[in-house]
């Protein structure tokens, strides 16, 4: 019940992002990669369609942008991951797939004042690379994994591989089978977690785990973390940053396409054990929307275990109306979501050419939440890079007092409260600040609240007192 509590103080500070977000780079954009390092500076890498990649660097949490260094792939660039690991070596280590030979993966390392640089090969050479994913420890002696996949065959089609001197050399790879998609994390411990969609059905989302820092021979067996048998793509997977990686929650999101894929939603499934046992959740859904693409990270918020999810929701069209919603669990209460929340104020790209949006948690931020970059759209693909971070514009706050650890536990459509707020009228508000309703003053009794969709909600009395509740 206090963890529920902590979350609620956390969700308190969030704002109404109602300012216009901040744009890095205006031109057409091919591939990025956005992530912060431990000082709290936030790195973006940017391709244009055909000219260089950039490397951008903010260091007073996203307000201000400088470009730092440049390399140029003339063949154009497919994708870009962005991993600032920082430690016994510090290196800003940006992952680029280039298009030369039916996709080369190249590892560019980058000093942090952009002194110098040095482009390293990862999958370079006659093998097909259309997919990759990246990440890095953070062990001191931090280790660097990636996990790539040729997805135009199935079979043994992808690789793992790990190096052990920060980029320099890569170790031997152990064969991958049937994987399309694929998606690596680490969040504590010496924990790799890896997703993929299953090449030979396209209805299924694999999942293995490595707790010996990726070493060969020691993978857990490969589970189905999926559910149903609609098709399912682009699964992400991340554990949550509790005491003990053994018993952490992980996540696993995909993107669930129904009748025949003309619907898409978010699907989730879970695992109370740091992987070894896995239980269906919810989705996402709308019955007249589709929603798509989810991103996730980790709240850098120690044994709290928050975990953000980032997805996409509209129509697949250039015109058409497409939001990034943003909602907020905790790893004791993983069904448990906060209501969307619309952190995007221009239009978003989407569809085939589209470039994922990313979710970034910066350390020391004047807010605890996380900056969110995404390509706009445009007749011609997707243009610009566009930042929006809540601490750029006017906070709507809650002054919480010192028992909001106090838990309202709710069943659906229905709050319930263990206190009173007698002769005064309550107004109902979501975590944007937002007015959803209000409670006749005086009522000792649950009362029921009409047309609110799951989520927390703030509830407050003429007299400014605040409690919080759940609706599930």
């Amino acid at each position: 019940m206090r963890v529920l509590g902590l979350m609620a103080l956390l969700l308190s500070a969030l704002v109404s992002r109602a300012g216009a977000d901040s744009l890095l780079d205006s031109g057409l954009v091919s591939a990025f990669g956005a992530e912060a390092d431990p000082a709290g500076r936030v790195w973006v890498a940017v391709a244009g369609l055909n000219g260089p990649v950039r490397l951008l660097r903010s260091a007073d949490y996203c307000r201000t942008w400088k470009e730092l260094v440049r390399v140029q792939f003339d063949s154009g660039v497919g994708q870009i991951e962005v991993v600032p690991a920082f430690g016994e070596s510090s290196f800003v280590q940006v992952f680029v797939l280039s298009r030369e030979n039916s996709g080369d993966l190249w590892l560019w390392r980058v000093r942090p004042d952009g002194s110098g640089s040095d482009l390293l090969p990862v999958a370079v050479g006659p093998d097909t690379v259309d997919d990759f994913s990246a990440v890095a420890d953070k062990d001191s002696f931090y280790y660097l994994y990636c996990l790539y996949a040729n997805e135009r065959r199935t079979g043994q089609n992808g690789r793992f591989v790990r190096s052990t001197d920060f980029g320099r050399t890569w170790g031997m790879a152990t064969d991958w089978w049937n994987c399309w998609d694929p998606h690596i994390s680490h969040t504590q411990g010496s924990t790799i977690h890896c997703v993929w969609r299953y090449a030979l059905t396209g209805t299924e989302i694999h999942y293995q785990s490595n707790r010996h820092y990726g070493a060969a021979g020691y993978w857990s067996p490969r589970r189905v973390v999926s559910s149903g048998n609609h098709r399912c793509w682009d699964p992400v997977v991340v554990q949550a940053d509790t005491a003990s990686q053994w018993d952490a929650t992980v996540w696993a999101f995909y993107t669930v396409g129904r009748r025949d894929t003309s619907h898409t939603d978010i699907g989730y499934s879970r695992s109370w054990n740091c992987g070894w046992d896995w239980a269906g959740g919810r989705s996402a859904s709308d019955p007249y929307r589709d929603e798509g693409h989810a991103v996730s990270a980790m709240g850098l918020n120690g044994a709290r275990g928050f975990v953000s999810l980032l997805y996409d929701y509209g129509g697949d069209r250039y015109g058409d109306s497409v939001a990034l919603l943003w909602r907020v669990s905790c790893a004791l209460h993983p069904t448990v979501w906060s209501a969307p929340v619309q952190v995007n104020r221009v239009p978003v790209a989407r569809g085939p050419s589209a470039v994922a949006a990313r979710l970034v948690h910066c350390p020391g931020a004047p807010e605890p939440f996380p900056a969110v970059f995404y390509c706009g759209t445009s007749p011609d693909g997707p243009r610009g890079v566009y930042c929006s971070t809540p601490w750029q514009v006017q906070a709507q706050a809650w002054d919480w007092p010192d028992d909001s650890s106090k838990v309202v536990s709710s069943s659906p459509q229905r709050m319930s409260g263990q206190w009173r707020m007698s002769n005064a009228q309550r107004s109902v508000y979501d975590i944007t600040g937002r007015l959803v309703g209000r409670l006749s003053p005086g009522a000792r009794s649950p009362e029921r609240v009409l047309g609110l969709p799951p989520g927390i909600y703030v509830v407050q009395d003429s007299t400014n007192r605040v409690r919080w509740a759940v609706v599930r």
